[in-house]
């Protein structure tokens, strides 16, 4: 084998259930093959475009390893590509894992596997070019991406039509209140690059170059072209905020804060320029599993919140595509939403994006912003024959709507005792999110000379540090919040026993 095909090989392989620790996206792939260092030159440049698609290849040489793999990764998507002689093998032993959704067997050849794949649903077919599966491949991961906004459903109770507070998810009211504290954060330039030193050390090799081209040509008002652009941001994002990645989602405030601006600055302009508040309907399809798609009905006529950024079409026809592809994929119900929309009531931005889309196309795309928040209508099949395939209707969410206002006011009480950093480092601190907490105080603590917010400061860190296990350092920090008690600018018989209250811990 060349030194050039080992050293592609050593990039794809990285450490046994390491894949999450630089994985991005909602999926990994999976390559089991005993001859997986054997391929000639047209093969490694084959695997170089395989590299372009899914950025890291977890590559196994026995069956054993790669099980094991599979099984401990849990909140990805596996794709998977197999020799024949080991398909035979381990499918049976991971087919009915419900992370694993593609299995594509690579041979030399076909007519000895074509009869006995047919036994197994998630195997998509038997090929002896890499090439098919490399499409095969990229038209997945373009699903898996559309498929990835997280959502959170919100019962009504049927004796007072009210919504069920106490059944709200975490994941919706965390990433709500994680938005509304970034939103009123002022970033500063430098954000850009410690976001971008960040990426460095969590994402593969491939992505490196696009991280540069980000660092050095992104302002804010080519977020959105950035957002629609094929790169890294856009799965990282909703990873983020699927899986309450705490650490990524601060590095990422600035940029939801440019791309949310960015979405309403559109929005008032385009209502101005058309003066038009006709009603009108966009689509979205995509899949949900039978988990949500359950949920989604059980919350008919309550709320459907998508946390993340949202995209969508005035044209059926691409919805419909989305839709149709999900239920290829095994667990998944093809979703066809319809929205329908009321420009002159509604409570999120929305913007008409064709124009500053990295695609530039004539798909009449319709970009929300953070947390849209649509009642559940009508949920039909749209074939008569075919029970994973589904229309739901949408109806966005008013300031008028008696619902959405108890959840409006819900978050608001929650959020305004304290503003920007100070409201996220508390939000962190309910997180039990120590550690992160810790780097925001901190960062507030050098930002800072007035004090009286040293002096809280000082006191949020102790507790910290207390809650971390360090008592003697909790007890330095209220030694140095007493220093500022004692002096005679601040002195108050109140804070002086309130920290020597908290020293005895």
């Amino acid at each position: 084998m060349s030194a050039n095909a080992q050293a592609l090989v050593n990039t794809m392989t990285i450490p046994r259930f390491s894949a999450s620790l630089c994985n991005n996206q909602h999926f990994v792939l999976v390559w089991l093959d005993v001859r997986i260092t054997d391929y000639n030159q047209d093969s490694i440049n084959t695997l170089h475009e395989l590299k372009r698609i899914v950025g890291v290849i977890n590559t196994f040489v026995d069956i054993d390893s790669c099980a094991d793999f599979i099984k401990s990764t849990e909140n990805e998507k596996i794709f998977m590509i197999v020799s024949g002689a080991l398909g035979q093998t381990i499918v049976p032993l991971i087919h009915e894992k419900s992370q694993v959704t593609s299995i594509y067997i690579f041979c030399g050849d076909r007519s000895n596997h074509v009869d006995w794949v047919k036994a197994w649903s998630k195997i998509k077919g038997v090929f002896i070019n890499i090439l098919p599966i490399c499409d095969a491949l990229e038209q997945a991961v373009r699903q898996c991406d559309q498929d990835s906004v997280p959502l959170s459903f919100l019962q009504v109770d049927a004796e007072s039509s009210s919504i069920q507070l106490d059944q709200l998810d975490q994941s919706f009211m965390y990433t709500i209140l994680l938005k509304e504290s970034l939103f009123k954060i002022r970033f500063s330039k430098k954000s850009v690059k410690e976001f971008t030193a960040y990426c460095r050390t969590q994402l593969p090799e491939n992505d490196l170059d696009m991280i540069d081209k980000f660092e050095s040509k992104y302002n804010r008002l080519k977020a959105i072209w950035w957002y629609t652009n094929q790169c890294f941001l856009y799965p990282m994002l909703n990873r983020s905020l699927r899986m309450m990645e705490v650490d990524t989602i601060i590095k990422m405030g600035f940029f939801m804060q440019d791309l949310h601006r960015h979405i309403t600055e559109l929005h008032k302009k385009q209502l101005k320029d058309k003066h038009s508040t006709e009603l009108f309907i966009v689509y979205r399809g995509q899949g949900l599993s039978n988990v949500d798609f359950s949920k989604m009905k059980k919350a008919k006529g309550g709320l459907i919140s998508f946390n993340s950024f949202l995209s969508s079409s005035k044209k059926e026809s691409i919805a419909q595509i989305y839709a149709r592809r999900a239920i290829t994929e095994f667990g998944l119900m093809g979703i066809v939403f319809k929205m329908f929309i009321d420009p002159s009531i509604c409570s999120t931005p929305f913007a008409l994006i064709n124009d500053l889309s990295f695609y530039r196309s004539s798909e009449q795309e319709i970009l929300f912003s953070m947390h849209t928040i649509f009642r559940i209508g009508e949920i039909k099949k749209l074939e008569f024959h075919n029970d994973r395939l589904w229309e739901v209707e949408l109806t966005l969410t008013s300031e008028q709507d008696q619902q959405f206002n108890t959840l409006t006011q819900l978050i608001q009480r929650e959020t305004s005792e304290e503003n920007g950093w100070y409201a996220l480092g508390r939000l962190l601190l309910d997180l039990g999110k120590f550690e992160k907490a810790e780097e925001v105080y901190t960062r507030l603590l050098n930002e800072t000379s007035n004090s009286t917010e040293k002096n809280f400061i000082y006191h949020r860190l102790a507790w910290i540090k207390h809650n971390l296990g360090d008592d003697a350092a909790a007890i330095k920090l209220y030694e140095a919040s007493l220093k500022i008690d004692n002096s005679a600018f601040c002195s108050s018989g109140l804070t002086l026993a309130t920290t020597y209250h908290n020293m005895g811990l």
